[in-house]
């Protein structure tokens, strides 16, 4: 067995400048485009509206996102068969993918599973009969949405979506006309966007629910609808007596209700505030002499405040203490989910001015968390007026990657230490 050198600053600066100083080839972004627009004018032109939850990606995001799906079946997807079996007088009832719903008998379902890392497929189900080129048993969905609904038809597509750093609670999801609803007793988007001049698909209605993950709210199942009459209204009502149907075969245990809902949602806040400092302090080295963080900043009682000098903020060492207000406060959002929001403040100082930080988290009935969010102003950083140790980097190495700074081992074990 060889003993291999051990890693240094110098041997790091070697490694670091070949890759860094490697060019690109002089024909890739050409290339790329290229490729690109030729893919757009094939298979996956037409993907309508049907991942626009997947905000800020751009159409040649979509397409190297399904080129790079998985394809897999439901029982691979979510551990259980998708499967349809008889259901109340005129109905039929999928069960599958953590859901079951019922539609009318004189509809088809057809599965159509396919997953990426920003969603999923599920199935199809309608009465828009599918192209044979498109799969018998399995349906390709790209080839699905290809076809145009034909007079007196309607397409449901079942499947999942992310809202990649953000929540359904947001308010940009109903910036273009979504209104926030209730199915199957959790959070849910409804948008009617009715007739869409020109849509590709020929129809005359177009109708989209997103509802809320039983344990996080980041993630949606979402139903798709689009008719074409003659028979709008009477498909309109087959779809919303669908949704109305949906439920989930773990929904999650509800928010207590009655006189003990108070203390629930204080030990709810306890437990929370508790945890949170206990892993920051793991994660970036807090302890006696360099603390506290910010999170020993917020009262563990609702609706309070409470004033504290830290060391420690949302992205680490502050390389000073800084006075900071802090309130606490939790609501419920629905049936199944608490949202507690974090406030911490601090006055103007000789470098910075005043600002507001704000961290919302929601969780489940049983403390788990269901997604979070942060927004406000950046916490002062004071290492400005703490002397800096020089760097042992060579002069004309990058200092700052994707905007984050280059430090060498030798200052990372240093910073670990103070």
């Amino acid at each position: 067995m060889t003993n291999e050198p051990r890693w240094d600053d110098e041997r790091l600066d070697v490694a670091f400048h070949e890759a860094f100083d490697r060019p690109a080839p002089a024909d890739l972004v050409q290339t790329t485009v290229a490729r690109l627009a030729a893919a757009r004018t094939g298979r996956l032109q037409r993907w309508s509206s049907h991942w626009r939850l997947l905000t800020g990606v751009a159409a040649a995001g979509l397409v190297l996102v399904a080129a790079t799906a998985v394809v897999i079946g439901l029982g691979a997807l979510n551990g259980t068969a998708g499967t349809v079996t008889d259901g109340p007088p005129g109905f039929r009832t999928f069960h599958g993918s953590g859901i079951s719903f019922d539609f009318p008998d004189s509809w088809t379902f057809r599965d159509a599973s396919i997953a990426s890392s920003g969603g999923s497929t599920i199935g199809i189900v309608g009465t828009l009969p599918v192209d044979a080129g498109c799969g018998g048993g399995h349906v390709d969905i790209n080839c699905y949405y290809q076809q145009k609904l034909t007079p007196g038809t309607i397409s449901v597509v079942i499947g999942t979506g992310a809202y990649r750093g953000g929540t359904i609670f947001d308010d940009e999801r109903i910036a273009d006309g979504a209104e926030r609803i209730v199915v199957a007793g959790l959070p849910a988007l409804f948008t009617d966007r009715g007739d869409v001049p020109g849509n590709y698909y020929d129809a005359d209605l177009q109708l989209d629910w997103a509802v809320a993950y039983p344990a996080n709210v980041t993630n949606v199942y979402r139903i798709e609808v689009a008719i074409r009459g003659p028979g709008v209204d009477d498909y309109r009502a087959q779809a919303e007596a669908l949704v109305a149907s949906f439920r989930f075969n773990e929904p999650g245990e509800p928010l207590p209700t009655g006189p003990d809902r108070l203390a629930a949602a204080e030990a709810t806040v306890a437990t929370y505030l508790t945890k949170a400092e206990a892993d920051y302090d793991r994660g970036w080295g807090v302890r006696d002499g360099n603390g506290p963080s910010y999170y020993a900043c917020f009262p563990a009682a609702p609706n309070t405040t409470k004033t504290l000098v830290i060391r420690h903020g949302p992205g680490g060492a502050l390389g000073g203490p800084l006075e900071v207000t802090c309130s606490t406060e939790i609501h419920s959002d629905g049936d199944h989910f608490w949202r507690i929001d974090l406030s911490l403040s601090w006055p103007a100082g000789p470098a910075y001015p005043t600002g507001r930080y704000r961290e919302t988290a929601w969780l489940t009935a049983t403390g788990e968390i269901a997604g979070g969010r942060w927004d406000g102003d950046a916490v002062p950083d004071l290492t400005a007026a703490t002397p800096t140790p020089p760097s042992n980097l060579n002069a004309s190495f990058p200092r700052t990657v994707l905007g984050l700074p280059v430090i060498s081992v030798s200052e990372a074990i240093r910073h670990r230490d103070t």
